[in-house]
């Protein structure tokens, strides 16, 4: 992890588990920008799951690609958020997200609005539409990522 900005990553029961590493800027061409510790699996888990589990249930999960996508929402106020740590929502994923949303729940996708992102909002909705509400939030111009907008611009897309 030299040289990376590192987060820590935990399970609904704030267990630390592991850490995501991102290179600060754009990495030499010989590391990837994201790095992950040996053995651990992102698609088994999310980001800031313990946190949005103690915000109240009547609010929206708010599910979006990034950690640093998740970090920003929570510096502007949406608290009940999580991070997949890519654009696929896993079957492992999905059934956390079943557990921590009651079946009248309701959960935002809020993705990068790029390929990967609109690919990945569309499987998240299809897998999730059976159990709780979905509503997909797009963002305002192709290739913006949610921690691209100021407070007032996220929080405009949530009314």
């Amino acid at each position: 992890m030299a040289g990376r900005v590192v987060v820590p990553i935990q399970n609904r029961e704030a267990q630390l588990l592991g850490y995501i590493g991102r290179w600060p800027g754009d990495p030499p061409e010989d590391r990837p920008k994201y790095k992950f510790p040996l053995g651990f699996k992102k698609s088994l888990e999310f980001f800031n799951l313990h946190r949005a589990l103690a915000c109240p249930e009547d609010e929206p999960l708010v599910l979006v690609e990034g950690v640093f996508d998740a970090i920003h929402l929570w510096e502007c106020g949406i608290r009940r958020c999580v991070a997949l740590m890519g654009s696929t929502l896993a079957d492992a994923q999905a059934r956390l997200i079943k557990e921590a949303v009651p079946r009248d729940g309701h959960v935002e996708i809020l993705f990068d609005e790029d390929d990967a992102g609109r690919n990945g909002r569309a499987a998240a909705a299809a897998k999730l539409a059976g159990h709780c509400y979905v509503r997909i939030i797009r963002l305002p111009g192709d290739n913006l990522q949610p921690d691209d907008l100021d407070t007032e611009q996220l929080t405009a897309l949530f009314e």
